[in-house]
């Protein structure tokens, strides 16, 4: 129970952030996206910070470890959706995509340095087996001509970075805290300061005051998000990142499924196949490794 636990956590925030990537992208249709990621980040501080007398210790604030909450909010969620949003700008959604599937690889890599996890033949079997799959789910039926300067590959390369890199900072703050809720209300806290920053520094400051209906899905989308961060945060603080970070990452198959079965935007066909043994073969070894 103690190893499947995190795992299913795991895999249901990651199915959670797949459903919020409809949401947000049908609220994308009419609203900038850099206010979109602002409104989204600040609603999900605010209701942290609601619900924060029920949740926090006041000695918290002033705990040591308090820093590591700190420094992961400097880049997730707030840098590390900004590097998205230009990236997709860039690149494109396919291959920002795909290289998000990245994210477990930045997660484990200062996971086995720092915190002492192990990291074994099978797990780099399945660690290898899960990133590919997720990288076809995300890269089906695209066709990507370049169009675009090759430093530009660094853009979606540095978003995931910042998704996986925080996952140990968070580890290691939970170790001295051991609140989920303390460690996601802080990074959304200090992430919707990063973002307004940017969105003064970049002249859309005007654009906060043409709050519409339709700026209304960026609230959903940021209590969704929040409830999915919170997840994963749960999810670290019971149990190793090397076998957790595989699981969060499985978002583009979430998307494919969610897409097939109740948006009805995707067709599956034979490559999904492929995908689904892939995930689930690194899944099952990722579990019992």
């Amino acid at each position: 129970m103690s190893t499947l636990l995190p795992i299913g956590v795991a895999i249901a925030a990651s199915f959670i952030f797949a459903l919020n990537f409809y949401i947000q992208r049908h609220g994308l249709k009419s609203n900038d996206p850099l206010i979109a990621a602002f409104l989204s980040v600040s609603t999900m501080a605010v209701m942290f910070w609601l619900f924060a007398p029920f949740f926090v210790s006041i000695g918290w604030f002033s705990h040591p470890s308090m820093i590591y909450f700190l420094l992961v909010g400097l880049t997730f969620p707030a840098i590390a959706q900004f590097l998205q949003i230009v990236s997709v700008g860039k690149v494109g959604p396919a291959l920002t995509s795909a290289l998000g599937s990245l994210l477990p690889l930045f997660a484990a890599v200062p996971a086995v340095m720092f915190l002492g996890e192990s990291f074994g033949l099978t797990l780099f079997i399945g660690f290898s087996l899960m990133m590919a799959g997720i990288a076809l789910s995300a890269m089906d039926g695209v066709s990507i001509k370049r169009s675009f300067p090759l430093w530009a590959l660094l853009l979606p390369i540095a978003a995931s970075a910042a998704r996986g890199l925080v996952q140990p900072l968070t580890k290691i703050g939970l170790n001295d805290i051991p609140s989920p809720f303390f460690a996601t209300l802080i990074a959304g806290s200090v992430s919707t300061v990063v973002l307004f920053v940017i969105v003064v520094a970049t002249g859309r400051l005007s654009l906060l005051g043409k709050f519409s209906r339709k700026s209304l899905w960026f609230v959903l989308v940021g209590i969704i998000n929040g409830t999915g961060i919170l997840m994963v945060n749960f999810a670290i603080s019971l149990g190793e990142i090397t076998r957790i970070a595989p699981f969060i990452a499985t978002v583009p198959l979430w998307v494919l499924l969610l897409g097939w079965s109740v948006f009805r935007v995707e067709k599956l066909r034979f490559k999904h196949l492929i995908v689904v043994i892939l995930v689930l073969a690194g899944g099952t070894l990722v579990a019992v490794r």
